[in-house]
């Protein structure tokens, strides 16, 4: 018989039976604080804050172009220590370099600038490139200090920078290091440069060159002893006096031109230059002294000095080429008596004031056609060439009024090589 209803397959009770799940677990879209949304403000992609924004430096570090890179102290961890390669002024300073392997630029760096650490630069005898310091076209830069630099692998060349005022390597030794290396120191048209002190620098082994810097007052050299090249000193209107006094010797050209304002110039232990002494059109200058010089490779000239009032070089004994004295509106005596040779001619003119040329020790004077010409010096009337036994051509005085006797020169002893002709 069917079994009784008790035990009849029946539905499962409702508890049990497959129901949909109570509305707070049916599938439903999850509360807004778990829904997919945009993050909340503070997550999204936004523009940083303002106080993290780029915005521009205030006026007064504005980059007035070029940009300007101003160095800042070192981290504390950059303890100074030798820098391989290049570097530029802002990275030598932050880095606290000791030693530049390489060229040291500017790049870019304003304000004044000092190199506390800096002792060499290319400084291994062995390199044979790099090794220079370079500060070009800088319109920031208003100084540069390198008071414990020591020495430079190459050259200095400082030039164009409008706004430096002050350049001080004040324990620099040696420019460059061996005579193979290197070209020379060059401070050129720096318009607002007032100073150039290096004053423990002995020897550079090429040429100085300080040109057309307007401002400059100040150039400081005091223990020179010797350059390999020429010293070029030219176009700076408001140098009064350099100061070069250990300078002894000079392999190439020593060059004083068109500075207006330059009242002196000393050189009392000067000796010998290899080539030229020019020093022309400085306006102002009163006094140029050079005691001991003994020896001009070429030519010696001194020319439109108009307050030059006396000219003495009574250590002078051989000029190789001509002596050329003129246009010197103010000099009134000319001495020169220990000059024993000239090799080209010597010419004296066009000086109004001079009053008395003395050559005691003169003996011969190998310039060809013209070898002395005296003329156009209204005042003169004392000529002592007393010892003078040969020319290698004419002699021309022109006096006006005409020299006094006795005759300012002996009879000449080579005739017809020479000649004497007094109008």
């Amino acid at each position: 018989s069917p079994p009784p209803p008790s035990a009849s397959p029946s539905p499962p009770p409702r508890s049990a039976s497959p129901s949909p799940p109570p509305p707070s677990a049916s599938p439903s879209p999850p509360p807004p604080s778990a829904s997919p949304s945009p993050p909340p403000p503070s997550a999204s992609p936004s523009p940083p804050p303002p106080s993290a924004s780029p915005s521009p430096p205030p006026p007064s570090a504005s980059p007035s172009p070029p940009p300007c890179a101003s160095p800042s102290p070192p981290a504390p961890s950059a303890s100074p220590s030798p820098c391989v390669g290049d570097r530029t002024l802002a990275e030598a300073f932050q880095q606290g370099c000791t030693e530049v392997t390489g060229d040291l630029t500017d790049g870019g760096a304003c304000g004044d600038v000092n190199l506390p650490h800096l002792r060499y630069v290319g400084g291994n005898p062995e390199l044979l490139d790099g090794g220079s310091i370079r500060v070009l076209r800088n319109d920031n830069l208003a100084s540069l200090t390198m008071n414990i630099l020591r020495r430079v692998g190459e050259s200095i060349s400082v030039r164009y920078n409008d706004m430096l005022a002050s350049l001080t390597m004040n324990n620099l030794l040696h420019l460059p290091i061996t005579r193979a290396h290197g070209y020379c120191l060059r401070v050129e048209a720096n318009a607002n440069l007032t100073s150039l002190t290096m004053n423990n620098l002995e020897n550079v082994y090429n040429n100085i060159d300080v040109e057309n810097n307007p401002n400059l007052l100040s150039l400081a050299m005091p223990y020179l002893g010797n350059v390999g090249g020429s010293i070029i000193v030219l176009g700076n209107p408001n140098l009064a006096s350099p100061t070069m006094n250990n300078l002894e010797n000079v392999d190439g050209s020593f060059v004083v031109y068109n500075n207006a304002n330059l009242a002196s110039l000393t050189m009392n232990r000067l000796e010998n230059v290899d080539e030229s002494i020019s020093v022309e059109a400085n306006f102002n200058l009163a006094s140029l002294t050079m005691n001991r010089l003994e020896n001009v490779g070429e030519s010696f000239v001194v020319r439109g000095n108009d307050n030059l009032a006396s000219l003495t070089m009574n250590q002078l004994m051989i000029v190789i080429g001509d002596i050329d004295v003129y246009n010197n509106a103010n000099l009134a005596s000319l001495t020169m008596n220990s000059l024993d040779n000239v090799g080209g001619g010597i010419s004296v003119h066009t000086n109004a004031n001079l009053a008395s040329l003395t050559m005691n020790s003169l003996h011969t004077v190998w310039g060809v056609g013209e070898s002395i010409s005296v003329r156009y010096n209204d005042n003169l009337t004392s000529l002592m060439m007393p010892f003078l036994d040969g020319t290698g051509g004419g002699i021309i005085v022109r006096a006006s009024p005409p020299l006094p006797p006795p005759s300012a020169l002996p009879p000449l002893l080579t005739p017809p090589h020479t000649a004497l002709h007094r109008t």
